[in-house]
């Protein structure tokens, strides 16, 4: 059986149990899974957003040529008088995925993509997981013990990192920035009032609804709480143009981070104006973080993020810009929006500077 969907995460987790299971009383515990009777939970790098799940039950364990690709994989036990559904850590289902027939079983977890957006509420998936379960012997013991077959991500990590330059686990999740009453940044939580009034002024459009384009893009109306009218004339562009303006983002947002010069991000931006293919340090997302991470010549930094955000590294922003910016699948328009997004981002609080260079700059031009 294989089954495959979307699904939302709540508190960095979600889990495989029986409808009726407690899943707090975990047992034991690695950095992508935690066990305990009858259930699985999962460790997610998102705060609350949706994720990319799939699950196959199989006569055999799977052999190694599945490792590929993945950033973290796990294994332990699972044993259920019900079937098994995907639930929050409250036991709410969650999923529509087809439920896992109730049994004795191995588990294997796999997961890439949690160093992406940690920490971070999203609307869009970032992150993959695949589960590997086959039958359990029925004689033997079930052990819930997690055992590491491989990690090479950061998050949840129980190593202390080798590198003093900031990671996302540096950022505080619970802390967003609004700009006060005096005009001024301050932090609050997360889920404070103050928060919740931001976000609410910045969802309001008054009794002029955006247009259904726009409606159908988070990015969009994400964006048009700052600046709609800006919003709006990128709509008016043709493709051709929308396609220039997501460019345009992308060399703003790496030109921002400062790292524009670095050779290999250099060649990216070059192949990105001539319409070539991605160079190999761009192939995925996870390739080009993975490289921007491991080069000594890069310094990252934090900005506080635009108004209503947490924290960012804005040199991974910068990436997230490249990665949307330049994907082929994605409609025009989405691909201009994502491109903004993220070089907003990459600016923190001065994210006014890049909404007024796109219009003396690129519009006014056009």
């Amino acid at each position: 059986m294989r089954t495959e969907g979307i699904v939302n995460v709540e508190y960095h987790q979600f889990s495989i149990s029986g409808p009726d299971t407690e899943t707090l009383d975990a047992h034991h515990e690695g950095t992508l899974i935690e066990t305990g009777p009858g259930f699985v939970s999962i460790f997610t790098g998102v705060t609350f957003g949706p994720v990319h799940v799939t699950i196959e039950t199989l006569d055999t364990a799977p052999d190694d040529s599945h490792h590929s690709g993945w950033e973290v994989i796990e294994e332990s036990a699972i044993e259920s008088r019900e079937n098994l559904l995907l639930t929050t850590a409250a036991g709410s289902v969650i999923s529509t995925l087809e439920p896992i027939p109730s049994g004795r079983y191995h588990i294997r977890a796999y997961a890439r993509g949690r160093d992406i957006n940690a920490g971070l509420e999203v609307h869009e998936p970032s992150e993959h997981y695949l589960f590997h379960l086959w039958p359990h012997e029925p004689d033997c013991l079930i052990d819930l013990e997690v055992r590491q077959v491989l990690e090479t991500d950061t998050a949840w990590s129980t190593e202390p990192s080798s590198s003093n330059q900031p990671t996302s686990d540096n950022i505080d999740s619970r802390i967003v920035t609004i700009i006060g009453p005096d005009g001024d940044p301050v932090r609050v939580g997360v889920y404070s009032p103050e928060a919740e009034a931001d976000r609410a002024q910045r969802a309001d459009f008054g009794d002029r609804p955006l247009s259904a384009a726009l409606e159908s893009l988070y990015s969009a109306r994400y964006m048009a709480g700052f600046d709609r009218e800006l919003v709006e004339r990128i709509e008016q562009l043709d493709e051709t143009d929308q396609r220039a303006f997501a460019r345009w983002c992308v060399h703003r947002a790496f030109d921002r981070a400062g790292i524009s010069h670095i050779d290999w991000i250099a060649e990216g931006l070059d192949a990105m104006d001539k319409g070539a293919s991605r160079p190999e340090a761009f192939e995925n997302g996870m390739v080009s973080a993975a490289r921007l991470t491991a080069d000594p010549r890069i310094i990252r930094t934090i900005n506080t993020g635009i108004p209503g955000s947490a924290d960012v590294i804005p040199q991974y922003q910068a990436l997230a810009a490249f990665e949307n910016g330049t994907a082929e699948e994605l409609p025009p328009l989405e691909a201009a929006m994502k491109a903004l997004q993220h070089a907003a981002w990459t600016y923190g609080m001065d994210y006014h500077e890049l909404l007024q260079s796109a219009r003396t700059d690129f519009l006014n031009r056009r």
